[in-house]
């Protein structure tokens, strides 16, 4: 999942809501900012990361990083928010370009997502009818490309209305144009 990830994010700018330790930080070449609510959690991120910047804050918070970033970054978060709208609704405002989401395949098979439940918030029950492209379409993105990842998890790959990848999808670079 990792490497699928410092595939996407690039060398730009990313800010991860819920970095927790902020291992995401090592997969991202550009700029990174992690935002999580554990002030524990975020020391030790502090103290064992070399890069990026670890903010104790929720990422609700419309005064908390309220800059641009390229991409806003959702991993193994999601499913553990209820309400999900206004994490998604800030990390949308905060991302210039995309935004990343790595969590659970809501198509998982029936007994999957009942052993999974068993061991996870009560929020992951309303998770499995989470219809991402229609979530997140009202933010003013759409979605690029959702596809599976080690077997139970799932990318979901949004960008913002105007801006078309130029380079087709499988191939190592991208570009960015307005249109």
């Amino acid at each position: 999942m990792r490497a699928h990830l410092s595939r996407l994010t690039g060398v730009r700018s990313v800010v991860e809501a819920g970095c927790g330790f902020g291992f995401n930080a090592e997969y991202c070449a550009g700029m990174y900012t992690g935002l999580d609510l554990d002030a524990g959690v975020i020391k030790d991120a502090r103290r064992d990361r070399t890069g990026g910047t670890f903010l104790v804050a929720d990422a609700v918070d419309p005064d908390v990083e309220p800059r641009p970033f390229h991409t806003a970054l959702l991993c193994l978060l999601l499913h553990e928010v209820e309400p999900r709208g206004p994490l998604l609704e800030a990390m949308a405002g905060r991302a210039r370009e995309r935004l990343l989401i790595y969590d659970y395949d809501p198509g998982l098979p029936a007994l999957s997502r009942l052993r999974l439940s068993l061991f996870e918030p009560p929020a992951l029950e309303s998770y499995w009818a989470l219809d991402l492209p229609r979530e997140v379409a009202p933010l003013g993105f759409r979605l690029v490309q959702s596809e599976a990842i080690a077997g139970q998890f799932r990318c979901w790959e949004f960008i913002r209305r105007g801006t078309v990848p130029l380079i087709a999808r499988g191939e190592k670079k991208r570009r960015r144009h307005r249109s």
